[in-house]
């Protein structure tokens, strides 16, 4: 499994950071439908926090339908594609349109943007001999598993 990167110090929930990075470890094919997660408790003992904390994030992708444990067994990714998105989520659109403006308001210019954009899509969309850009978390700090 790809590494997961958490920052303590942000103000999102350390589970909801974990969700996003599972998320991003997932659409940039990281890991694969059928590999396993680590069990909570190593995961929780990786990046430093609660057992509880690692256990909402893996409960949340299992109610968006990206991975299932059973008792025993383990932890695995069952699909690359979420089930059909709840009425409380944000619209891509406008998550993508926070995303821009934030980076605007950091001082980045439209072509720091842009270049950030096609990483992005490049991580996630892989071309046909499996080569991806980069990815847009070069140089971050990062707590493996």
């Amino acid at each position: 499994m790809g590494v997961i990167t958490i920052h303590p110090a942000r103000s999102t929930p350390l589970a909801e950071q974990i969700v996003a990075a599972l998320r991003r470890t997932i659409a940039t094919g990281g890991v694969a439908v059928g590999q396993e997660l680590p069990p909570v408790r190593q995961l929780a003992a990786d990046l430093s926090v609660n057992l509880n904390t690692v256990a909402r994030a893996y409960n949340v992708l299992q109610n968006q339908g990206l991975l299932q444990t059973a008792r025993g067994r383990g932890t695995r990714i069952t699909s690359e594609r979420e089930l059909a998105p709840g009425p409380a989520t944000v619209p891509l659109d406008e998550r993508m349109l926070d995303v821009v403006a934030d980076a605007k308001l950091a001082g980045l210019d439209e072509a720091r943007v842009r270049a950030l954009i096609e990483a992005t899509v490049r991580a996630c969309y892989p071309g046909p001999d499996g080569a991806s850009g980069a990815g847009p978390n070069a140089g971050r700090k990062e707590s493996g598993s």
